[in-house]
């Protein structure tokens, strides 16, 4: 099988780890990967091509649609379009935006319906929203989970220890959906005295200014940076009001990280019975879930039940989906 993988410049990075993870695993399943930059001159002689940079509801690269090679498109997801604006956009301005991008992104999507031969996304919720949100055909459309790098994000042989245990841990791009303020709104209702920190992992142009309990993280951290945290924080706190898969969440609990996540959407569908599943518009239930992992026989049973569950998601197993998907529309 030869693909043709359209990598432009503006790949944001977590797509681009994404595609990385499983054009690595391809290679090994015998497959021809033809990187190309500009979605004008795709390479010769593929068998298909790959866009795997949509992305919000994104519709795939006018320039790839509609050639004699079929075409690909990996949608990570649609949350602008699944959830109301201001769970998305910040601003009147930005939900006015986003309002007429979502318009055009429908539009676009509909106009390009025989243009492309098949959709991937990354689990069965995040299908499930975009079949509502926009006008793709459900026989064009299948799902399989993302996954993490086990060799990177694993138990750590220094993690664990009573020292390291001091904090709630939450990395997002603080959007509105990733719940941010009700976070601190719940670590503060926490007994002061017995309070642990709270570590924030937040782009750098945040405006969030912390209390001493709360520590803003802005810097950039490697995985291997990241997983030092996950493995020595008392929780990883993560209740979005949506997300199209969720990558911390199997990041934390492969790790030994206990997680508290949001009982809707993909966070309950990724996180299964592994985690703590709360109501993401519940302060109280957040601060409760806090609580809960105070006592070490609760914190046993959720790293045990997260590392199992953490075993279920690989890119061996993305990489043979993709492969299927590829060998059905070059058929």
């Amino acid at each position: 099988m030869r693909v043709g993988l359209c990598l432009p410049p503006e790949l944001p990075e977590s797509f681009l780890v994404v595609a990385g993870n499983i054009v690595r695993e391809l290679k090994k399943l015998d497959c021809e990967i033809h990187e190309f930059a500009d979605p004008a001159s795709p390479p010769q002689q593929v068998d298909v091509l790959w866009d795997p940079r949509a992305g919000g509801g994104s519709p795939p690269l006018a320039p790839l649609c509609g050639r004699a090679v079929p075409l690909v498109v990996t949608l990570h997801g649609a949350a602008p379009m699944a959830i109301p604006l201001y769970q998305y956009h910040s601003s009147v301005r930005a939900m006015l935006r986003g309002f007429r991008a979502n318009r055009r992104k429908r539009r676009a999507w509909a106009e390009l319906r025989d243009d492309y031969a098949a959709v991937v996304t990354v689990s069965k919720s995040s299908r499930a929203s975009i079949l509502r949100a926009l006008p793709i055909p459900p026989d064009k459309i299948t799902w399989c989970y993302n996954a993490v790098d086990h060799s990177v994000f694993t138990v750590r042989d220094d993690a664990g220890v009573d020292a390291g245990r001091g904090y709630f841990l939450h990395i997002s791009n603080d959007e509105p959906r990733k719940n941010v303020d009700r976070i601190i709104r719940a670590h503060a209702m926490l007994p002061a005295a017995t309070r642990p920190r709270l570590l924030l992992k937040l782009p750098g142009s945040t405006a969030r200014a912390g209390r001493n309990d709360v520590e803003i993280i802005s810097g950039r951290l490697s995985d291997g940076d990241l997983a030092a945290l996950y493995g020595n924080a008392r929780a990883f706190v993560f209740p979005s009001l949506f997300e199209g898969f969720g990558i911390p969440i199997v990041e934390a609990m492969a790790c030994g990280c206990p997680v508290i996540t949001a009982n809707q959407f993909a966070c309950a569908e990724v996180a299964g019975d592994a985690a703590l599943l709360v109501d993401p518009r519940s302060t109280r239930a957040l601060k409760q879930a806090m609580e809960t992992v105070t006592d070490p026989s609760n914190v046993v049973a959720l790293k045990t039940r997260g590392l199992e569950r953490a075993r279920d998601f690989t890119w061996r197993a993305a990489a043979e989906h993709y492969l299927k998907v590829f060998t059905s529309v070059a058929d």
